[in-house]
């Protein structure tokens, strides 16, 4: 179907490497988290839920300094990394949100939110074949089985978004 032909693509142009956006300088993106310095929230009892209670409520800041501090108490923390890593993404901080949904990936690498995510940020920092490979790690990941469910379409908007910002398709 489509995905296997797109993901066909990608391999067959990424051997050739003669598209623009495979060729380009991309910049290095630092893979370790830079944590907020004297984080006021840092003792927190139950940071990542109480990160989930301020993100619902619109608090994007609040809710970073929990998921800092959730993952700095608890380095293991897939769910933590994962909503740092998308809320940075939401907050417009792009390189931090990239440095953490790496750590996520890690520690769990067919998180399919992550992955998605990565390739947004990625694609917001215009490193186009990073942003590709997340896709294609998304796309190896993805299950057939939820190919008709709401987080199929969401997630189609999402890749739509980066082909058109990419591919120009």
């Amino acid at each position: 179907g489509f995905w296997g032909r797109l993901e066909r693509e990608w391999e067959e142009m990424s051997k050739q490497q003669s598209h623009p956006w495979l060729s380009e300088y991309e910049q290095e993106v630092d893979k370790n988290y830079k944590f907020t310095e004297d984080n006021p929230l840092q003792n927190v009892e139950n940071p990542l839920e109480e990160g989930v209670k301020r993100l619902k409520e619109g608090d994007l800041p609040s809710a970073v300094l929990l998921f800092e501090a959730e993952v700095q108490a608890r380095p293991q923390s897939i769910k933590g990394w994962q909503y740092l890593g998308t809320t940075q993404a939401d907050n417009e901080q792009e390189l931090a949100a990239i440095a953490a949904l790496n750590k996520c990936l890690e520690l769990d690498p067919g998180n399919l939110s992550a992955l998605m995510a990565l390739a947004v940020s990625y694609t917001n920092e215009s490193q186009q074949s990073r942003a590709l490979n997340s896709l294609r790690d998304w796309l190896r990941a993805h299950p057939k089985s939820a190919q008709h469910t709401h987080t199929h379409h969401t997630q189609t908007h999402i890749y739509m978004y980066i082909c058109t910002n990419i591919l120009n398709l």
